[in-house]
């Protein structure tokens, strides 16, 4: 892929050009229609992410080689799927992924169960040292550079949006005896477009509202109901929800 598009400087292969293209002028339909496709730039990467993804030092290298594995030990929700395991087991051609049945991400609830160690978002209320310890102890992160997951750990902490809802929900409760429960409904507005995997906008920070007690329930299907401690079960997230990743 090293020829560029003259309009929107895609690189392509040189076979995907249009026939109507001459040496002096190649001309590609599948990145912008010959200009007449303008998209906004995407952002660039926050810092600490961006010097891994492109730095050519050592360390940097080792991050996107094992870039899978940082993005499992930072994720703030667990994927729950069923794998067909069939189709990759006389190891020929390319590793397969096949999914059955349907894809979910349980969130869990805002603190652990009694004993139990904080995972996925619960590790995002504890200082960045602690979670930082957690994540080491988990026997399939015991191989990546803790300097590497502190750094990025520190910048969703200051940059994602998900982390400080859930900090938000965290002060709000620390309070609160052992034994209360409460629910944490995570709310959107109604026009909301479901459509698309949108932040809220910039300027409207107050989206989380605490909920004491089992009165008041959010009936909206499209809000996510956060439990203080874990209940003993899972509600499944609908897929149009904005937050839903």
């Amino acid at each position: 892929m090293s020829i560029e598009c003259s309009h929107c400087h895609a690189l392509h292969w040189k076979a995907e050009s249009l026939t109507s293209s001459t040496l002096a002028d190649i001309k590609f339909g599948m990145c912008c229609y010959q200009g007449k496709i303008s998209l906004i730039p995407l952002d660039q990467p926050p810092h600490d992410l961006l010097k891994y993804l492109t730095g050519q030092d050592d360390v940097s290298k080792t991050f996107r080689d094992q870039i899978r594995t940082y993005n499992y030990a930072l994720a703030m929700t667990s994927v729950g799927r069923n794998l067909n395991y069939s189709i990759n087991q006389d190891g020929r051609g390319p590793y397969t992924f096949v999914l059955e049945g349907q894809l979910n991400h349980l969130a869990g609830s805002l603190l652990p169960a009694e004993g139990v160690a904080p995972v996925y978002a619960q590790l995002y209320i504890h200082d960045s040292d602690v979670a930082l310890q957690h994540r080491m102890q988990n026997t399939h992160n015991r191989h990546l550079n803790p300097m590497v997951l502190s750094d990025l750990h520190n910048m969703l902490e200051n940059q994602h949006p998900g982390v400080q809802l859930y900090k938000q929900a965290y002060t709000l409760t620390c309070d609160m005896p052992p034994e209360d429960q409460c629910r944490i409904a995570l709310r959107f507005q109604e026009n909301t477009d479901r459509r698309r995997y949108q932040d809220p906008l910039p300027t409207v920070r107050e989206i989380a509202v605490i909920l004491p007690g089992d009165r008041d329930t959010p009936t909206n299907c499209q809000d996510i109901i956060l439990f203080r401690k874990y209940d003993g079960t899972h509600q499944r997230i609908r897929d149009s929800h904005p937050f839903y990743l």
